[in-house]
């Protein structure tokens, strides 16, 4: 049984939702489909006891999710992965939003500031360079 699935039998997702072509309507019949998602980690990882895992992701990175704490360190850098998961449409949105991770998404103006600019920029630049290099 793998971290995903785990997580889903614990019942400790908050969250699951589609994310890269799917999610921009850019997909092509070639589009696999990736998921991010929210989860809580479990009382003993969070008091030290076993590792503390911030993220758990696939070998590919198609699927990749965020532990709640992490998913708002980033979104308080303003990191445009996690900015992105508050504004997914609900069409996207796999299974129900944990009432924890609704609270955040009602919020999620309070996430966008100035301090955007440069990760937005960066990542932008970075597609930019991967598409001419």
């Amino acid at each position: 049984m793998n971290n995903f699935d785990i997580i889903r039998q614990d019942g400790r997702l908050l969250y699951e939702y589609i994310r890269g072509s799917h999610l921009y309507g850019l997909n092509n019949e070639d589009s696999d489909i990736d998921t991010s998602g929210v989860y809580v980690c479990t009382r003993d990882e969070l008091f030290g006891c076993f590792g503390y895992k911030p993220q758990v992701t696939d070998s590919r990175h198609d699927n990749t999710w965020y532990e709640i704490g992490e998913l708002v360190r980033l979104l308080l850098k303003s990191n445009p992965t996690v900015l992105e998961s508050l504004f997914v449409p609900k069409e996207r949105v796999l299974g129900d939003i944990h009432p924890i991770m609704q609270m955040l998404i009602d919020q999620r103006d309070q996430f966008i500031s100035k301090q955007c600019f440069n990760p937005f920029f960066g990542y932008a630049k970075s597609q930019i360079e991967k598409q001419s290099g």
